[in-house]
């Protein structure tokens, strides 16, 4: 037994010749932090500056070819305008279901809103894609040639987002890709979105 741990816990030591420093109490169930590993700390939404709003949008895809797309844009108080989920048909990948997510999250931010706003995505290549002035001849050119115009509509940024800060719409996109929802609140948010919703605000830094 003190040899299984030996290799578990210091898998390079030479058990041969005794160099090694073994803890029993670790058992195997435990992993040995190194002494400069730090805990991981999940990333919080924050809300945007005065007088602008952020747009949290996220694609869900599956290798069966569901696909699901959310969003929800909130103001500087937190306070969701809209949130919408939508199941997509005819998704070719995760990939495409982002940009899905992205088009329909800024025609209805575009709709119903008249601030300027940040739109946050957990995908670096869906914003290098509708990157301006990046030409585009990809399969994908023409959701991306109808996100660059609207983006140029208003004053309007895209940046990356971890998925930790990017919960609510990640999880409306599930809600899309599982149940085939589409579906579109305008502040009376049922108690699951809204309950998503809060957590999102409240949750741990």
């Amino acid at each position: 037994m003190d040899s299984l741990l030996t290799i578990k816990q210091c898998p390079n030591a030479d058990v041969g010749k005794g160099k090694h420093v073994i803890d029993n109490s670790l058992g195997f169930g435990k992993k040995v932090r190194r002494p400069d590993e730090r805990p991981q700390v999940k990333q919080k939404w924050k809300p945007p500056d005065d007088g602008q709003l952020k747009l949290n949008t996220d694609g869900a895809f599956t290798a069966d070819g569901r696909a699901g797309a959310g969003m929800v844009i909130r103001d500087a108080g937190g306070r969701a305008i809209f949130a919408a989920c939508r199941s997509i048909i005819a998704c070719a990948d995760a990939l495409d279901a982002e940009l899905a997510a992205m088009e329909e999250g800024l025609m209805l931010a575009l709709h119903w809103t008249t601030e300027p706003f940040v739109v946050e995505v957990d995908s670096s290549d869906a914003i290098k894609l509708v990157a301006q002035g990046t030409p585009n001849l990809s399969r994908y050119a023409t959701r991306v040639s109808r996100i660059r115009e609207s983006l140029r509509e208003r004053e309007i940024s895209v940046t990356k987002v971890g998925r930790d800060a990017n919960g609510v719409s990640h999880r409306l996109a599930a809600l899309g890709r599982t149940q085939g929802r589409t579906e579109f609140w305008l502040q009376d948010f049922p108690p699951d979105v809204a309950a998503t919703i809060l957590a999102d605000c409240t949750g741990p830094v």
